[in-house]
């Protein structure tokens, strides 16, 4: 009886499923892909996951790569690493960069799959084959840190480079480091800077929080603190950890602010929250001063 039940379960679950699916009203890959991203905007990830679905099932490489977004992030759905794989190798067989290079992303960290550096720089060179910025970025990271590859600096210029040339704010942002340590480029602030500000522009917190560093410091800009207030500030907005930090030491020490050691305390908290250690520190001394 209870093995009949379970067959009985399944059967009406299957039903249930197709009859669902039947009421999936759009003709053709596009649509339904462009119908799951409305339901996926206004958070309604049921909805989405089902229009993704018909999409991939219609070669959009573009649908299968957000139903492994879905399963990756456990949105509408028990988070499944092993799917979000899967759904991101069919996108990446469509030449969907994007899926290309969250598959990488899985390599690297090793969700789902062994960590393995070497697929993931497989998957990230497809990727920017297909002009995934991101791909690039991450890509010219693994050659910047010798992970999967051999170090090289100047390869890994190029790949942030043409990142950047694609709008990757992390790409510009990256690329904005190697010039400002001179690694396989001549040291030059004033590119670094360059750099730093399309980041930012591309609202990448790395990138304000290193243009506004510069600004602090007076390397390649005239030093001003106001400006490293605002660009930190953004940055922390961006849930930067590192520029909640900055920003609360500038409040700390009344450095293009009025001082105010409450506002501090309440940055150096977020940094903490975000996992900077200086911050947690700073917190806690501010804390134990009675602020």
């Amino acid at each position: 009886m209870k093995k009949l039940l379970l067959v009985l379960l399944f059967v009406f679950s299957y039903a249930q499923q197709q009859m669902d699916m039947s009421k999936i009203d759009c003709n053709s890959g596009k649509s339904c892909f462009d119908k799951g991203l409305n339901y996926h905007k206004q958070q309604n990830y049921f909805k989405a996951k089902q229009y993704y679905e018909k999409a991939c099932e219609l070669n959009v490489g573009k649908g299968c790569n957000n139903l492994g977004f879905l399963y990756k992030k456990g949105q509408g759905i028990k988070q499944n690493y092993f799917k979000a794989k899967q759904y991101y190798e069919k996108a990446c067989e469509l030449n969907n960069g994007v899926g290309c290079f969250n598959l990488g992303t899985l390599y690297e960290q090793g969700q789902g799959v062994k960590q393995n550096s070497s697929k993931a720089k497989q998957y990230y060179e497809k990727a920017c084959e297909l002009n995934s910025g991101h791909g690039c970025s991450n890509l010219g990271f693994l050659y910047e840190k010798g992970q999967g590859v051999k170090q090289n600096y100047f390869k890994a210029k190029q790949y942030y480079e043409k990142a950047c040339e694609l709008n990757s704010g992390l790409g510009c942002s990256n690329l904005g480091v190697l010039y400002d340590n001179g690694q396989g480029v001549k040291q030059n602030y004033f590119k670094a800077k360059q750099y730093y500000k399309k980041a930012c522009d591309l609202n990448d917190g790395n990138g304000c929080f290193n243009l506004g560093t510069l600004y602090k410091k007076g390397q390649g800009v005239k030093q001003n603190y106001f400006k490293a207030k605002q660009l930190f500030g953004k940055a922390c907005e961006l849930n930067n950890r590192n520029g909640c930090n900055n920003l609360g030491f500038l409040y700390a020490n009344g450095q293009g602010v009025k001082q105010n050691y409450f506002k501090a305390k309440q940055l150096f908290g977020k940094a903490c929250d975000l996992g900077n250690q200086r911050g947690c520190k700073n917190y806690t001394i501010l804390n134990q001063q009675g602020y």
